[in-house]
């Protein structure tokens, strides 16, 4: 138990690490839904069992030490044979013992190794204890005055004076919890992106998993990288929630769901929730929405880490080694005894008695050497199956090729029997039909190409439209908010600092060329270059198919 407890804590401990390097990476390149599945892999890990393989070995001879490994047969074999020790008198080993109280009652729990363990074990569970006391007072203190607003599905949405923005709690019984001025504070259109972030977090079961992940952080509540993971996992969440929600709404909501993370961010966020409040990461949230990334490159990222877990994580599993004892071999039987020769009984003037006639030979014993076995004759190993014929040419395939390779021998194809050349001809016709099959696909792969170059170009006017409707929205509301400025009557040095700021935004804006922008991305990619790319190939491969034709001919 402690050294796969050691080991889990370890190899986790180094999968941290691995993806609080490359989460952000991720993030970038197939989305913020993907980086977040990127905790599976420790998480999963904690769940690893040990792999243990199986190693016979011959049993311990009567009278040796069993090892540790040994059958508990062969453990009482041992100590039935074992010389008996001296037997101290019980006052006398009180005695002995008085002085090495302490040390006997911690080798009683397994030495240091047991000590650590034990401490290990009751911090855990009292920082997982302690913690789940905590999340359960919170929740109290928010639902103790809390207002029943509307039922939602399953979940209750209730007003309470506890919380300062939207939040989501409960796995059970399931509630979303809205500050007492929603109403004042956000717009409709803000409410209901703000109720969507938070129902999307019950929908995913994200509050399950900051259960899962909060108890994996309970293990390693001595280890700091454990507590830095625990930060980024409840940020990635956030994203991932973020991703999930824009998704579903148009480019001009993506404004005002902005607007609206950003009036939440105020608070706190209770310990098992997921709020809309933490303020600490709002600058980096908004900059990760902007991380878009289309349906393939997701399915894509997620098929790696899939692949991860199943293929990659069994190889860091904690290994461990069963020994089964092999009974040992019956021992020879005996030579058998020759019988004695009867003796001759001599009379008195009595004829000599008959000769005895002599013994029969015993029957020859084996000869046995003490330690090693009688030896087996092993049976011949099949012999390994031929490779196949390939043909060998000085420089390339010809036309009429003339020699032929066989199991690192060369032979005139004249000189082979009819049966090879049939074996030969085989083997060209499986390769044509896979390279035919090759030509197929890459056939079809050239159409999708095709394709997919023309929905490119539907979908860059669709988002050209959508850009310019966006520019010229965020320019009406840069504008009103220099004139709110103005109107404002607040402190003139600030005023003069955002005025500045907010100038600046829209000349950046106005000077936008949104037709440089989509031309340079149309440019990027050389459509005509990989349809002359692949159709070569094609070219390669029929000609190759050519001259297999050509050397299957007699």
């Amino acid at each position: 138990m402690s050294e796969w407890l050691l080991d889990t804590l370890l190899v986790t401990t180094a999968l941290m690490l691995l993806v609080l390097a490359i989460r952000r990476p991720v993030a970038e390149a197939f989305g913020a839904q993907v980086a977040y599945m990127l905790w599976l892999i420790p998480g999963a890990r904690m769940l690893m069992p040990v792999l243990t393989e199986t190693v016979e070995r011959p049993a311990a001879a009567v009278g040796a030490m069993p090892d540790i490994g040994a059958s508990p047969s062969a453990v009482l074999m041992a100590a039935a044979t074992a010389p008996a020790e001296p037997v101290m008198p019980p006052l006398a080993t009180e005695v002995a013992a008085a002085p090495g109280l302490l040390e006997s009652q911690v080798a009683a729990i397994g030495g240091a190794p047991g000590v650590l363990l034990l401490a290990w074990a009751m911090g855990a569970a009292g920082f997982f204890a302690g913690r789940l006391f905590i999340y359960a007072r919170e929740r109290a203190d928010i639902m103790d005055k809390a207002e029943r607003v509307a039922t939602l599905g399953k979940v209750r949405l209730v007003r309470s004076p506890a919380v300062t923005g939207p939040v989501a709690f409960g796995i059970v019984d399931k509630v979303i919890a809205l500050p007492i001025d929603f109403d004042d504070n956000f717009t409709t259109r803000e409410q209901e992106l703000a109720l969507d972030h938070e129902l999307a977090h019950h929908r995913s079961g994200d509050l399950i998993a900051n259960l899962a992940a909060f108890a994996v952080l309970s293990i390693h509540w001595f280890n700091p990288v454990a507590w830095a993971a625990w930060r980024a996992f409840r940020f990635d969440q956030e994203a991932a929630c973020d991703a999930r929600v824009i998704g579903t709404i148009t480019s001009g909501d993506r404004v005002t769901y902005g607007r609206a993370i950003a009036k939440a961010a105020s608070g706190r966020a209770t310990l098992f929730a997921a709020a809309l409040d933490d303020p600490e990461n709002l600058k980096r949230r908004l900059k990760t929405m902007t991380f878009r990334k289309n349906k393939m490159l997701r399915h894509a990222g997620t098929a790696a880490i899939a692949a991860t877990l199943v293929v990659g994580l069994p190889l860091t599993a904690t290994k461990a080694v069963e020994y089964v004892d092999r009974p040992a071999a019956p021992a020879a039987p005996a030579a058998a005894t020759a019988p004695a020769a009867p003796t001759a009984v001599i009379a008195p003037n009595a004829p000599a008695a008959p000769v005895a006639p002599a013994a029969p030979l015993a029957p020859t014993a084996p000869i046995l050497i003490e330690g090693v076995p009688t030896p087996v004759i092993a049976p011949r190993a099949p012999r390994p199956p031929r490779a196949p014929m390939v043909p060998v040419a000085a420089n390339s395939w010809t036309a009429h090729p003339h020699t032929i390779s066989n199991d690192g021998k060369t032979n005139e194809w004249k000189d082979l029997t009819p049966e090879e050349k049939a074996e030969v001809r085989a083997e060209l016709a499986e390769a044509k039909r896979e390279m035919r099959e090759a030509i197929r696909e890459l056939r079809q792969e050239r159409r999708e190409i095709r394709s997919a170059q023309s929905d490119t170009r539907r979908e860059l006017l669709v988002d050209r439209e959508e850009m310019r409707r966006d520019l010229d929205e965020a320019r009406r509301e840069i504008r009103l908010e220099l004139r709110n400025l103005d109107r404002s009557g607040g402190d003139p040095e600030k005023v003069r600092i955002q005025k500045i700021a907010l100038t600046e935004a829209l000349h950046n804006l106005e000077n936008m060329d949104m037709e440089k922008v989509i031309n340079e991305a149309m440019a990027s990619v050389d459509w005509d270059q990989i349809d002359a790319q692949m159709a070569r190939a094609e070219a390669d491969m029929e000609r190759a198919i050519a001259k297999m034709d050509a050397y299957a001919q007699d």
